[in-house]
């Protein structure tokens, strides 16, 4: 099964220092625990137990106070090698989180934290049904409530986490501008209760065992205090908060391609049809060859987009857009190398290549945070 993935060891920064990045990649190198997220990609579950399992060990402190770009594109690499339903489970969190350290008060950014510290995960409210990546036409609304605060209605859908996460950091409607109104959405921070209704989830291909689903806000009462930033706002803090995102997609593409040559590699190493190992024959070391260049080449390039995002913020625009784009379209080059050498084995839902994060990297960064 797939180990570290090339982004570690490109990485200016040893990421595997931190105690509970180190505690991710052992955790997730155990073979029980491989075991059962295979399991539930196959089943299509999402990962509770290794979910528990990793708030155990302190995944929240990656989120929260101690959060920086290395480790966060570092788990999202570690991640995807092993599970691409955990790695963007994992990563929602970390999106959704970003408003919040973008621009929080002390006081909300404080009780946000202790949440996810007490073991509560977040989750990004942006896109509705009929409307896909046009936030602007978004309908979902946050109006006056009579007791002060907010009354937030409306449906957002094809949201990770929207039934098992607790914490929804959401952009709603609150005014009603011009054709072009970039100041009449706000983000709120918004506790689960009984007035958020979980819709059905969605079934999706790969990340079978992610929890892509829809909320419905049922006249939820949010206070004046969990407005994150000013009113009206939302829309630019939401554009800065995809900015500084797209480096951990890149990140999770360059897992993916790590994950998918770990299992061709195995596959090749075992596989004898004609009295040896098939790695020996011309064609499957060309393909695992191009599939090791990719991957290198994806590597270098996420790892280059977290180093600018560390040290530019925002500045990094040009490279973390660049990176999530070419990562993508790399990573789904290198799986197919890793595809021609399993073969037709890589089609059977029960084997791993299948089943696993390198069953299409540009459909599982799609479904990930930050689309």
């Amino acid at each position: 099964m797939p180990g570290l993935p090339v982004w570690t060891r490109l990485c200016p920064v040893d990421v595997l220092r931190h105690p509970v990045v180190a505690g991710v990649a052992e955790l997730l190198a155990a073979p029980d625990i491989q075991a059962a997220l295979h399991e539930g990609q196959r089943a299509g579950t999402y990962p509770a137990e290794v979910v528990a399992a990793l708030r155990r060990i302190g995944v929240a402190r990656l989120y929260t106070d101690e959060a920086e770009v290395f480790h966060l594109c570092g788990l999202n690499a570690i991640a995807a090698a092993v599970d691409g339903s955990l790695a963007i489970t994992l990563g929602v969190n970390a999106l959704a989180l970003l408003p919040v350290h973008l621009g929080a008060g002390p006081e909300l950014r404080a009780r946000v934290f202790k949440k996810i510290n007490d073991g509560a995960f977040a989750a990004m409210l942006l896109t509705e049904l009929d409307h896909g990546s046009n936030l602007l036409r978004n309908e979902a609304a946050a109006t006056p409530h009579p007791d002060g605060g907010y009354r937030l209605s409306g449906e957002k859908h094809l949201i990770n986490g929207a039934t098992h996460h607790d914490v929804l950091v959401a952009l709603m409607r609150t005014a009603r501008g011009g054709a072009v109104a970039f100041g009449d959405f706000s983000v709120f921070c918004v506790d689960r209760d009984d007035s958020v209704e979980a819709l059905p989830r969605w079934s999706t291909l790969p990340a079978r065992a992610a929890d892509i689903a829809g909320v419905r806000f049922h006249g939820t009462h949010v206070p004046e205090d969990s407005l994150i930033g000013k009113l009206g706002d939302g829309f630019s803090l939401v554009q800065r908060t995809l900015t500084l995102s797209r480096g951990g997609i890149s990140g999770l593409a360059s897992g993916s391609a790590s994950g998918a040559l770990a299992l061709a590699l195995a596959y090749a190493h075992t596989r004898d049809v004609y009295g040896a190992p098939i790695v020996g024959l011309d064609a499957i070391a060309d393909h695992l060859v191009a599939h090791a260049e990719l991957d290198l080449v994806t590597a270098a390039m996420a790892v280059k987009a977290a180093v600018a995002a560390n040290a530019l913020g925002i500045g990094a625009a040009i490279y973390t857009a660049a990176a999530k784009l070419a990562c993508c379209a790399l990573a789904e080059e290198a799986v197919e190398q890793g595809r021609r050498v399993v073969s037709s084995r890589a089609l059977l839902a029960d084997r791993p290549y299948e089943n696993s994060s390198a069953t299409s990297p540009s459909t599982a960064c799609s479904t990930a945070p930050a689309t």
